[in-house]
């Protein structure tokens, strides 16, 4: 089977009736082509990049022409090896009321003007 790069606008289906549909343009003319997913012929499927997309299947592609098709890459996820950055923890705020009514209290015990609870 010949190498068929696009992008794919629609998958369905599961197991071994899945299908996807690639699209790309040939001459300045749109082509779609349907795969089974559990096809024989097909050696591997290589995921070029990826998009971000708020939709399952992007027919709304087919109406648009030039670089109105391209989609927004989606970031790369980190390698598994690699460490996850420390997540910053920032302090807990409080009321502007509740934090000085704290401060009135550490002073009254600091004082000896209360006793702790």
């Amino acid at each position: 089977m010949q190498v068929f790069s696009g992008v794919v606008i629609s998958a369905r289906g599961d197991g071994t009736r899945e299908m996807f549909t690639v699209r790309r343009i040939v001459q300045g003319e749109g082509v779609e082509r349907q795969f089974p997913a559990a096809l024989a012929q097909i050696a591997k499927i290589e995921v070029k990049r990826t998009g971000v997309v708020r939709r399952a299947k992007l027919y709304y592609l087919r109406d648009r022409v030039g670089k109105a098709t391209r989609l927004r890459e989606r970031k790369a996820k980190p390698s598994a090896n690699a460490r996850p950055r420390p997540r910053r923890v920032r302090p807990k705020r409080r009321s502007s009321r509740r934090r000085e009514a704290t401060q009135y209290l550490m002073q009254r015990r600091k004082a000896g003007k209360e006793p702790r609870r």
